[in-house]
């Protein structure tokens, strides 16, 4: 008798640990767009900026912020995006919010000045720099 309760609760054991082990198993494989690797990602980002595809550049930059929050590229990141916001969206409260991030966390970046720079003239759409009159 107690060959067979001691039977019946491995038995129990085993099926529920085998289980577990199911639901952790991915139903299907992982996509390559699902899992890239940091230059990856910043290189799709740079490559949709530059194709002027800048709903899905700031996506892949959102993306690299939250798959590699500590990425070499956030006061970049920041600075596009708030660019794309200002200039191509014309969301200026996003692009305020991606300019002060900047300046506020990257103070001694190459993109903090240009940042500045935007924010002065965040509500001047008439403002044209010296050098592109």
């Amino acid at each position: 008798m107690k060959k067979k309760i001691a039977i019946s609760v491995i038995t129990v054991l085993l099926i529920a640990g085998c289980a577990k082990k199911e639901l952790l198993v991915p139903k299907q494989p992982v996509t390559e767009k699902e899992f890239l690797y940091m230059e990856e990602i910043y290189a799709y980002a740079k490559n949709s900026f530059s194709a002027g595809k800048f709903d899905e550049s700031i996506e892949w930059y959102d993306r690299l912020d939250s798959d590699y929050p500590g990425n070499p590229y956030k006061a970049e990141s920041l600075f596009i995006r708030g660019y794309i916001s200002k200039d191509y969206r014309d969301d200026i409260m996003a692009a305020e919010k991606y300019f002060r991030e900047l300046i506020n966390k990257y103070p001694d970046s190459e993109f903090t000045n240009s940042a500045k720079f935007e924010l002065e003239h965040l509500n001047d759409p008439d403002f044209i720099p010296e050098f592109e009159k």
